[in-house]
């Protein structure tokens, strides 16, 4: 399942987001070993996309674009870059010690980057176990 669920679009509709598909496999280096598996890959950019267009129509602080991602359903997304591994493992803090007490004044905004806090968004890549997805 992809982002939003997919539903049939006119030919025209699909004609305009096949040009874009292609456009956006050469730009990303993407390439597929069936032709099962290009159909699969463009339905999931079709809803991706149309995901991102339902988005940007409204008025948001941030939009969406195209990046690498958008031929992966969300749950293939969630298994290969979020470390989603061990979903039910939650990480306790009932010990945690904290320095900061009820009575002082925290601002109501902090804008990290000013700060150093922050770096630049960086691609992690894969990492963890060689995950196989099957057609």
């Amino acid at each position: 399942m992809s982002i939003v669920g997919y539903h049939d679009a006119s030919s025209s509709t699909d004609d305009k987001v096949n040009t874009m598909y292609l456009s956006w496999q050469v730009k990303h280096g993407k390439f597929y070993n069936s032709l099962r598996e290009k159909v699969k890959r463009f339905h999931i950019f079709k809803d991706n996309l149309r995901y991102i267009e339902q988005h940007n129509s409204r008025n948001s602080s941030y939009k969406l674009g195209l990046n690498k991602f958008a031929d992966l359903s969300t749950h293939e997304y969630r298994l290969l870059y979020t470390g989603a591994k061990n979903i039910k493992s939650k990480l306790k803090f009932n010990n945690v010690k904290s320095d900061v007490h009820s009575s002082d004044i925290m601002p109501d905004f902090v804008d990290w980057r000013t700060k150093g806090a922050v770096a630049a968004v960086k691609d992690q890549g894969y990492c963890g176990e060689l995950l196989v997805f099957k057609v």
